[in-house]
């Protein structure tokens, strides 16, 4: 069997994928309780983070924001109690969600197994303590409402896209690209101007109907990012639209000087998804191809890849799937031998890779 028959035998262009975890659906109406504790955290946490006898405890043995904090952490999951900063982050989530007439999307959020709440949580508390999510206040609550909605939703898919893209512009927030005075744009749309910070003001992102980030490097450069939970998400999502990418290529090379277009992936966890054929009777469809070919580099997890680079991942990959003549189809083989860019680095070291 050749290359591409086995590639293409039995669906193998997908990664091999895992069993979603089960989650508690969230309810409608949060309890009286529940409810209870949040309003009062909302209310006193910003008080009591300066005056500590300013909290009216929920009840006598419970008598500062700690602990009430607790209480409620107490509720979303994990049965030890959450370290300090874990409960700086969910107080923070609450007055946030408190301020947004929100708190039912935080407290359904938190009972979801789905996706690491805690980092959810942590990340959207970094943005709102950064001050640095652009546009006018009514654009930053609006885009922090639909966030919560999303990751408090019933739809999964939703609920774990929202939460890639809080860890994208939690990335970007820690990174050291970012520029000094640049503040980051959640979902840009076509037909906005938003500013930027340090002067700089987005201006219509036309062709490009929605982007998932927007923000200004240190090289003064505007970066337009589509953001995806995984490598096959973004395949898939390529597979669907194949003109998406031609519409952030052509917003780029506008003003090829001083805009970039890139692809934020979550996780590395079946990172083997950029080899999805986005045309199954075309060996040469790899959906990293296409990224390659346009010179889109591409941040997966913490590891930045240039085309360069992605094009050595993909040609040791290859090199090394076609030397393997027991294997069948990638689905399994990439299971077994590249689950992670970790297993990549020490497993594709013979076939050429030299770096990750």
């Amino acid at each position: 069997m050749g290359a591409m028959d086995r590639w293409t035998a039995g669906s193998g262009d997908r990664p091999a994928e895992t069993r979603d975890a089960r989650r508690e659906a969230p309810g409608d109406r949060l309890p009286d309780d529940a409810r209870t504790v949040l309003r009062r955290l909302a209310d006193q946490a910003d008080a009591a983070a300066h005056d500590p006898s300013a909290l009216d405890p929920l009840a006598p043995d419970r008598t500062d924001l700690d602990t009430v904090v607790d209480t409620w952490a107490a509720t979303i999951g994990p049965a030890d109690t959450p370290d300090h900063r874990t409960r700086e982050d969910l107080a923070v989530l609450a007055r946030t969600a408190h301020r947004l007439n929100a708190l039912p999307d935080a407290a359904a959020l938190c009972r979801r197994t789905d996706i690491p709440v805690h980092q959810a949580a942590r990340d959207l508390a970094d943005l709102e303590r950064s001050d640095r999510l652009a546009g006018s206040p009514r654009r930053r609550d609006d885009v922090l409402t639909g966030i919560l909605r999303q990751l408090a939703g019933t739809d999964p898919a939703h609920a774990i896209g929202a939460a890639a893209e809080l860890r994208a512009a939690a990335r970007v927030l820690g990174g050291e690209t970012l520029a000094e005075d640049s503040r980051i744009a959640l979902d840009a749309r076509e037909g906005e101007r938003i500013d930027l910070g340090g002067g700089v003001v987005l201006g219509d992102i036309a062709p490009v109907p929605q982007a998932d980030l927007v923000y200004v490097t240190t090289d003064g450069v505007i970066n337009l990012a589509e953001v995806k939970a995984t490598a096959q998400t973004l395949a898939d999502k390529l597979r669907k639209d194949p003109k998406q990418l031609e519409r952030m290529v052509e917003w780029r090379d506008a003003e090829p000087a001083a805009r970039r277009v890139e692809m934020h992936i979550s996780t590395d966890a079946g990172w083997t998804g950029m080899f999805s054929l986005l045309n199954r009777s075309d060996w040469e469809s790899f959906a990293v191809n296409g990224l390659i070919a346009e010179s889109i580099p591409m941040r997966i997890n913490e590891i930045e890849l240039s085309p360069d680079r992605l094009s050595a991942l993909r040609d040791a990959t290859l090199r090394a799937f076609e030397s393997d003549h027991k294997a069948k189809s990638p689905r399994e083989w990439f299971a077994r031998h590249l689950p992670t860019l970790d297993a990549a680095r020490d497993f594709l070291r013979p076939y050429g890779l030299d770096f990750l």
